[in-house]
């Protein structure tokens, strides 16, 4: 399966991990097949530097590279006029959380791994994982996108 990951899920993963093989993500690329899907210019990593230290990034970019699970999303997306208007009517207005969408449309799988409640509903944090959420409906109204937390892709990959 490729995913995208969002800043928060990157965060999350490295809380508490001494060593980059023991999050969930890097056992998923190393077991399963789990693959991490990037935009070609590196902005997200780029992003994920800027909310995690740089050098446990870095690790984790070499640990998924290493096991074939870090790829470049094969093209460059745009957002389609009527979902970039839906959401921005719903408030979902971050440039990285729109740059994580591009990148999704750009994917065979469409999912979007977030700890971040503006992917369900940027006006109420309760609720985050909630596919009927608004922001999580508009995306996969309009592309097919599915959006999961960290605890839903463990729960779905039964590690």
């Amino acid at each position: 399966m490729d995913i995208v990951l969002d800043t928060c899920c990157v965060a999350a993963l490295t809380r508490g991990t001494q060593n980059s093989r023991d999050d969930l993500v890097t056992k998923l690329v190393h077991r399963k097949g789990l693959r991490v899907v990037v935009d070609r210019g590196t902005a997200l990593i780029d992003e994920w530097k800027k909310t995690v230290s740089p050098e446990i990034v870095q690790a984790l970019v070499v640990k998924w590279s290493d096991d074939g699970g870090l790829v470049q999303v094969r093209k460059d997306c745009k957002m389609p006029k009527d979902l970039a208007r839906e959401l921005q009517r719903l408030s979902f207005t971050d440039t990285c959380d729109k740059l994580i969408v591009r990148i999704a449309i750009g994917t065979t799988d469409r999912t979007i791994v977030s700890n971040d409640s503006d992917f369900w509903d940027p006006k109420d944090s309760t609720r985050q994982g909630d596919a009927t959420a608004p922001v999580a409906v508009a995306l996969d109204k309009h592309e097919n996108i599915r959006i999961m937390t960290l605890n839903q892709l463990k729960q779905n990959s039964s590690l």
